[in-house]
């Protein structure tokens, strides 16, 4: 949510502002670039934020696929043994 920046001359244009009126200006000037940055730094958390949550569920998905593969080993190894099982009884 970026804010207009406020202007250094207050009055009209042809006018030079006063050095109160410069002072002021400056402080909305800087308020308004505070804001701006805790706006952005908000938005840099919140994006942080979600990427730790993404890390987190693709850290969980790679877990649960190891023991997907292990399983999947390990019932291939069930089925080779007992073929071998059978080549052995049929002779």
């Amino acid at each position: 949510m970026r804010r207009p920046p406020v202007p250094l001359f207050t009055r009209n244009a042809s006018a030079p502002a006063t050095a109160e009126e410069r002072v002021n200006a400056a402080i909305a000037q800087t308020e308004a670039a505070l804001a701006t940055f805790t706006d952005v730094v908000d938005e840099l958390e919140s994006a942080a934020s979600d990427l730790d949550d993404t890390a987190t569920t693709a850290h969980r998905a790679a877990d649960y696929h190891r023991v997907v593969a292990a399983n999947a080993e390990s019932a291939a190894t069930k089925a080779r043994t007992s073929a071998e099982k059978v080549r052995t009884l049929l002779g």
